[in-house]
């Protein structure tokens, strides 16, 4: 089946002619369906430590439901149909506990799916709140007077620092009553979005150690948690309404009434949504927590620091009155891979018993013109001529070449193969020949490696 092809790309090559229908790929996102329909009419828990990746139907979250989603592992909805959300999906990380005078110091806030909980506000004779958990964590706040104890009123306490992920987590603040040295903890380091990452937590805040005993000592308050990493992908659209949100933020920090530290905010997590339309007329969010606030005024407390946003990429057709935050990443249709979802596949339409054939490219070449659409793909491209007209990525990747038909299927597995932190974009088109020659050129799809 490749004769016809290769010669039929080398007239096109050559003269920049062609013939026919073009051909089309369509992707799967959708996953097989096993869980049937998702309609919950009430609020609704999905916990990951039970099931990380859902196969379903559609989905369909009606207005005023909230889903809230929990667990160690992120969380994967696939759905053969349409995604209607009117209600909110939550994936956000929890509030750090709070503290006041002569109490130990507040919990670290609960992350989101696959995220990272916020430090323990420092409490006892212990001087420094724990550090926010994950690669961004905000560092804990200390008390000036550590290992000293007494001390005056306004001896500083630092507040935590807050979680890092898509931009960095802003340091704890100043004391209120002003007086110096600042001991507030450093927020945790920007992490990027590509590949993203769920949200770290916020560092906690410090313990005001006024006797060595732990007797009287102030606690500081627990840092927010990091939100989660949730993804949905569909082959029948996404559709948040108005009234529908997806959000993935960072949990706030505790609040000190006392003599302690503030928390610092959990960062936001992230959001990829994969469909071949996506239309948010609601809101799709996951920003940082708040900085956990110390609210006695004419003390040494300090207030913690903010949250640094998590990352939201859009993969489709994008229309709607809506809008993410922070901004999204945009690209049109896309095959998604993720270290929860390494398999996909790509369905090519044509004329039935044409030869068809298939090429990937890292990189786009000049565009060469033809009336069904330009071919994009770099032909000087090593991974080009990796995969034309021989494919030697066989068999991670299978099914380049064939014949037009209900089975014309491309397949991808990257199971066990990609290393952690890959981010690549890679382009696939299809062409189609006839005994004529070429018939059909397929518009580029995006193949993201998110790993």
């Amino acid at each position: 089946m490749r004769a016809p092809l290769c010669s039929a790309l080398a007239l096109l090559a050559l003269v920049g002619l062609s013939f026919g229908q073009p051909g089309l790929l369509t992707t799967n996102h959708g996953g097989d369906g096993t869980d049937g329909p998702f309609s919950p009419t009430a609020n609704w828990t999905l916990d990951t430590d039970a099931q990380a990746v859902y196969n379903y139907t559609t989905v369909n979250i009606a207005a005023g439901v909230t889903v809230s989603v929990i667990g160690s592992n992120p969380i994967v909805i696939k759905s053969q149909g349409a995604v209607i959300i009117d209600g909110t999906i939550d994936c956000s990380g929890q509030v750090g506990g709070g503290s006041n005078n002569g109490t130990l110091g507040g919990a670290g806030g609960a992350a989101g799916p696959g995220g990272f909980a916020g430090g323990a506000g420092a409490g006892g004779i212990v001087c420094a709140g724990t550090n926010g958990q994950g690669p961004g964590g905000g560092i804990g706040g200390t008390d000036s007077m550590c290992l000293v104890g007494g001390g005056s009123f306004t001896d500083p306490v630092g507040g935590g620092g807050g979680g890092g992920n898509g931009t960095a987590g802003s340091p704890g603040g100043a004391p209120n009553a002003g007086t110096l040295p600042n001991v507030s903890g450093a927020g945790g380091a920007a992490q990027g979005c590509c590949p993203a990452l769920p949200g770290s937590g916020g560092g906690g805040g410090g313990n005001d150690i006024d006797a060595l005993t732990g007797a009287g000592n102030d606690g500081g308050a627990g840092g927010g948690g990091g939100g989660g990493k949730c993804t949905i992908l569909s082959d029948g659209g996404v559709n948040i309404s108005t009234t529908g949100v997806v959000r993935a933020d960072g949990g706030a920090g505790g609040t000190s009434a006392g003599n302690g530290g503030g928390g610092g905010g959990g960062s936001g997590g992230s959001i990829m949504i994969a469909a071949p339309n996506i239309l948010i007329d609601g809101l799709v969010s996951a920003l940082g927590g708040a900085a956990g606030a110390a609210t006695q005024g004419n003390c040494g407390c300090s207030p913690g620091g903010a949250g640094g946003d998590g990352c939201i990429e859009l993969c489709g057709n994008l229309g709607g009155v809506g809008g993410t935050l922070p901004p999204a990443a945009v690209g049109g249709e896309s095959v998604v891979l993720t270290p929860e979802c390494p398999i996909a596949c790509l369905w090519v339409n044509g004329n039935p018993g044409e030869a068809y054939g298939a090429a990937l490219s890292l990189t786009c070449g000049p565009p060469l013109p033809t009336p069904f659409g330009p071919i994009v793909l770099n032909f000087a491209d090593p991974m080009f001529q990796l995969t034309f007209p021989v494919n030697g990525l066989a068999p991670t990747v299978s099914g380049l070449s064939g014949v037009v038909g209900p089975n014309a299927k491309i397949g991808i597995n990257l199971t066990n193969i990609i290393q952690p932190g890959t981010c690549v974009d890679i382009k696939i088109q299809a062409f189609t020949a006839g005994a004529a020659g070429l018939s059909g050129v397929s518009p580029p799809i995006r193949i993201a490696l998110r790993f």
